[in-house]
């Protein structure tokens, strides 16, 4: 499954800091439907995601009725995304 999402950065408090991009309710929706065949444990599922070419695993979080798509330091800095801005992605499941 594949989506292309465009959404705004934030940040979840707690020990240290961790950033996310909710993805739509419609996505998680259909996501819903297939979980079982592809989740890990605890609603987890694998991805990858691509950011200006550049691709990265990593599991997106059940959360509010969505998904959460992590965004690690490393990958805030590469591609200078701020909390609060806007960030382009290509979500790739199962991975």
């Amino acid at each position: 499954m594949e989506y292309e999402v465009i959404g705004e950065i934030f940040e979840w408090r707690g020990p240290p800091p961790f950033y996310f991009v909710s993805l739509p309710e419609e996505y998680a929706r259909e996501i819903d439907e297939v979980k079982q065949e592809l989740t890990y444990g605890w609603g987890m599922i694998t991805c990858k995601i691509v950011i200006d070419g550049r691709e990265y695993k990593t599991a997106i979080t059940p959360k509010d009725g969505t998904y959460f798509v992590p965004l690690k330091d490393e990958i805030r800095k590469r591609h200078s995304l701020l909390v609060g801005g806007q960030v382009e992605l290509t979500l790739l499941l199962g991975f």
